[in-house]
């Protein structure tokens, strides 16, 4: 995605997005771990610009979810239920490839972790390893 925290830099200056190091190296390293970056902050603070800046910069698109006091984690996505995951990845595992037989495991070992919850779902629906 990005080789290098100044290659990062100028592709967000090309879009003319100014940002500070720290920021940098969160988003950089965040794309490098392939991990998600959580932006909360008032209205108005530019998270969503932020977003859509290292999207440009990424080639890739972004997913918006708009919460309001009163939407939690659980409505906004829905509650994980551990035994329909394990037989989604049991039946169709075998057939997807090996990519799944990780991921189950993850998702899996790590139950006590809502995180990993998540995880292990958007894996099953996206096809994308842990």
């Amino acid at each position: 995605m990005f080789s290098s925290i100044q290659e990062l830099s100028e592709k967000l200056e090309a879009a003319k997005y100014v940002t500070d190091p720290v920021t940098l190296k969160v988003i950089y390293l965040a794309a490098q771990m392939q991990k998600p970056v959580l932006a909360e902050g008032p209205p108005g603070s530019g998270k969503t610009e932020l977003a859509k800046v290292v999207a440009l910069a990424a080639d890739t698109t972004i997913e918006r979810l708009q919460c309001y006091e009163g939407i939690n984690e659980d409505k906004a996505i829905g509650k994980f239920d551990e035994s329909l995951q394990r037989l989604y990845l049991n039946t169709q595992g075998a057939a997807s490839g090996t990519e799944w037989a990780s991921c189950a495991a993850t998702s899996i070992r790590s139950s006590s972790s809502r995180k990993d919850h998540c995880c292990g779902r958007f894996c099953a629906r996206n096809r994308v390893s842990c």
